[in-house]
């Protein structure tokens, strides 16, 4: 078992990527596998997940409504939203993560605003080093919560009892969540 909310985790996993494409993450992406940061597949698995994400989230998430990426790693999620959610003024997209060189990546990647409100969210789309089982935003400030193979990894690793504090927590910030695995068969689940 590994200790995935240990931040130094996702950080040697990063790391990997960052040397494997002599510091080049740009590369990486060109190659299609970016996605080695969190999930080791090969660039054709990893494109059908993509489309099947896309699909997934083009049937929930509507144009106006607030989205936090829980466990955002280097904030994937973000560009795979529907392009008239994205277009949207009123949207609002906020990815977390417990590793800050995620975050740091996520910024750089996504060029969004990272000045974020560690409160209520304010017409704002960013990322923030956060811990799912304790975010700081006020009840019912999201429309969804999304979440990309947590709920297994975190089964897996810290057992149940860890993960229905993340999703008691999560109840709490937003009114739906939808769990999403890296399966090109992925049907999605909101819970």
């Amino acid at each position: 078992m590994e200790d995935v909310t240990n931040p130094a985790y996702w950080s040697k996993r990063l790391e990997r990527v960052i040397i494997q494409y002599k510091g080049d993450l740009s590369l990486a992406e060109k190659q299609g596998n970016l996605h080695h940061i969190v999930y080791l597949d090969d660039r054709d698995k990893w494109l059908a997940i993509e489309k099947q994400h896309r699909n997934i989230l083009q049937q929930y998430i509507k144009p106006g409504q607030w989205i936090l990426d829980g466990g955002c790693g280097w904030g994937r999620l973000y560009n795979l939203l529907p392009e008239e959610w994205r277009m949207n003024k009123y949207s609002g997209y906020i990815g977390v993560d417990i590793c800050p060189s995620l975050i740091q990546v996520a910024r750089n990647w996504n060029y969004v605003d990272p000045k974020i409100s560690s409160m209520t969210p304010q017409a704002v789309r960013g990322f923030a080093v956060m811990d799912l089982r304790n975010l700081s935003y006020s009840s019912n400030c999201f429309d969804w919560a999304v979440l990309i193979s947590i709920k297994p990894m975190i089964e897996r690793n810290l057992g149940i009892e860890f993960w229905q504090g993340i999703e008691k927590e999560l109840k709490r910030v937003s009114s739906n969540i939808l769990l999403l695995e890296y399966d090109p068969l992925d049907q999605g689940q909101v819970i």
